[in-house]
């Protein structure tokens, strides 16, 4: 990924059952990777932070990609059930 390549941040959503943290781990770890392996590739898509939210059985995956259709994508290998990509802001949350 070149390092002038201008990123949009994008939301993932799916859901998980509340038993799901282990499954969690699993997707995550997979996601991250797949991410790594496309920016291998030459596709500019960073997964960024995944959050899971057993309450409402809702999982998360914010990633910073060139587009929409390469985020679906790096889902799509790494086989996380899509329910919605939504354009993101997101905050560093240094202070």
């Amino acid at each position: 990924m070149a390092t002038g390549d201008l990123l949009t941040n994008y939301l993932i959503e799916f859901y998980l059952p509340r038993s799901g943290r282990a499954e969690f781990r699993t997707t995550s770890r997979r996601a991250r990777a797949v991410a790594r392996e496309m920016s291998r590739e030459g596709i500019s898509v960073r997964c960024l932070r995944s959050v899971f939210v057993p309450s409402d059985e809702t999982c998360l995956y914010l990633y910073a990609a060139d587009s929409e259709d390469t985020v679906r994508e790096a889902a799509r290998r790494a086989g996380l059930p899509v329910l919605r990509v939504s354009q993101a802001l997101a905050d560093g949350g240094d202070g």
